[in-house]
Parts: structure tokens; sequence; C-alpha cells
């Protein structure tokens, strides 16, 4: 499995369907998961359809985080839309 292609492909696709989401955020959620779950990452390896497991359980992670952080910019008036980041 090639992880970083997997994650950047993952994060991209995310933050297209939640554009107040930044890619490079849900990368990052996503390597901390993938750190905190050694042994799934291990099991995965050596099953045969396991790129395709880490790939939706990436794709989850990443919308969790991605929803969580589109909400709470929309709660603070954050919105890229205007050209302003704080």
């Amino acid at each position: 499995m090639y992880l970083v292609t997997i994650v950047e492909q993952v994060a991209v696709n995310t933050a297209r369907k939640y554009p107040l989401a930044d890619p490079a955020d849900i990368a990052q959620e996503l390597w901390v998961w993938i750190s905190s779950h050694p042994r799934k990452m291990v099991d995965w390896e050596a099953y045969e359809h396991g790129e395709l497991m880490l790939r939706k359980t990436l794709q989850r992670v990443g919308s969790r985080y991605a929803q969580s952080e589109q909400e709470a910019r929309r709660q603070l008036g954050l919105d890229r839309d205007t050209g302003q980041d704080y």
C-alpha cells in the first residue's frame, strides 16, 4: 500500500464534498488515525482487500472530521468565499 498517495487522494476527495474543510487538515487527521491504529494497518496489509478497507475507513474518518470542521467554521461565520481566513 502506498499510504501517502491514499491519504492525499482521500483528503482531496473529501475536501471536494466539504468545501469549508481544508484538505491538509483532513490529511493530518487521517495520519493521526493511521498512527493510532497500527494493529489494523498490519492486519489490512496482509489481507487481499486491505487497501479497499483502508480507503473506506479513511473516507469515513475524513468525512466525520470534515463535517465537524465545516460546522465549526459556519458557526464562527468563517467562509472561504469571503477570501478571509482567521
